[in-house]
């Protein structure tokens, strides 16, 4: 099969001004955020503003994560949207709730990580999800009727999408893209 290669409008269009950003909302990173010394956060991660420092924005990041495995947060336990990938000396900035057993045994706790990350960032995560869904309309619709979310469960889509993704033009950043779009609008059970 031939390569599909898709020219997608800048995510630069999408960012809003941190001048226009009020106290104590939820934001959303446009493209994945590297952070030294903490990890990841992925495109589309919930955070919530705690403060603005000149262009770089304070944040806190909540969710659950395993008792045996502090290298990631998740939104939920039976919910496994990525909200940041950790790097181990990251576990000294968490702040750590209560812990439970969820149905099958497994002990998790709930987490929240406050960190500063640059202004590259959206108010809603509407522009995103109309993004990613461009993407899915052209990228997966060259060999075969574009999916829908709904089709697969929130844990199911990011296997779905390394598998299908090695198959395209895309790029990773469409490719985590393309993934929280699909989880965020997936079965929920």
């Amino acid at each position: 099969m031939k390569p599909f290669h898709l020219v997608v409008p800048s995510m630069a269009s999408l960012i809003i001004s941190v001048g226009a950003i009020a106290a104590s909302q939820t934001l959303y990173p446009t493209e994945d955020i590297h952070i030294a010394d903490v990890g990841i956060i992925p495109v589309g991660t919930p955070m919530q503003e705690l403060e603005n420092h000149q262009g770089k924005l304070e944040v806190e990041i909540s969710g659950v994560q395993p008792v045996a495995d502090t290298r990631a947060i998740f939104m939920s336990d039976s919910q496994r949207i990525l909200l940041a990938a950790l790097l181990p000396q990251a576990s000294d900035q968490l702040q750590v709730g209560s812990s439970y057993t969820d149905a099958y045994g497994n002990q998790w706790r709930h987490v929240s990580l406050t960190t500063t990350v640059p202004d590259q960032v959206v108010d809603s995560q509407q522009p995103l999800w109309q993004q990613a869904s461009q993407l899915r309309d052209k990228a997966c619709a060259v060999c075969h009727a574009a999916p829908e979310p709904s089709q697969l469960t929130v844990n199911a889509w990011p296997a779905t999408i390394r598998s299908m993704g090695s198959r395209t033009a895309l790029s990773q950043q469409q490719l985590h893209l393309l993934t929280a779009f699909f989880q965020y609008h997936a079965i929920h059970q």
